[in-house]
């Protein structure tokens, strides 16, 4: 997706992304380690800004600047088909 940019004072990651993910999608770092989730898309279309919010209190966030982060769409609700009505 991108890299990380800087630590927010609310906790949250800002990721200089290459494209606009989707809200909710799983974020992971290089060693395909689970980040957090996308929270908000900012900026141009061109080159967005991500905020990634924090799933656990044990990452040191500072750690993380200046590395790639990856991310992978949320799972989806329904099958293929779709949900099936009943009549």
């Amino acid at each position: 997706m991108g890299r990380v940019v800087c630590v927010t004072r609310s906790g949250r990651l800002i990721v200089k992304a290459d494209y606009a993910p989707p809200m909710g999608s799983r974020v992971y770092d290089d060693r395909l380690a689970l980040i957090g989730e996308v929270y908000d898309v900012m900026g141009p279309v061109v080159s967005p800004y991500v905020s990634v919010k924090p799933l656990s209190t044990t990452i040191r966030l500072e750690s993380l600047i200046g590395r790639m982060v990856y991310v992978k769409p949320p799972p989806r609700k329904y099958g293929r088909r779709g949900k099936k009505w009943k009549k």
